[in-house]
């Protein structure tokens, strides 16, 4: 079973990025503000990537938009 992690970092240090395992935004520097997303399973991480915060609320807009399948009625519908 895997999960969802999210982890807001306030001030990023090299190891944060070090340990971004699919990379980081190009906005994303030692000292600034990020957001850690990745995936988790029960041995440990799967995935992560570093955001920015800018990047980050972007990318959150943009799944909320994206209409997700209804399984009841068959149809794409808005989240």
């Amino acid at each position: 079973m895997n999960w969802y992690v999210h982890k807001v970092i306030g001030e990023v240090k090299q190891s944060d990025i070090d340990l971004a395992l699919d990379g980081h935004c190009d906005h994303v520097k030692v000292g600034t503000k990020a957001n850690l997303v990745g995936e988790q399973d029960s041995f440990g991480p799967v995935s992560r990537y570093l955001y920015c915060v800018e990047c980050y609320n972007k990318a959150k807009e943009e799944e909320e938009e994206e209409p997700v399948f209804c399984v009841d009625c068959g149809k794409e519908v808005p989240k």
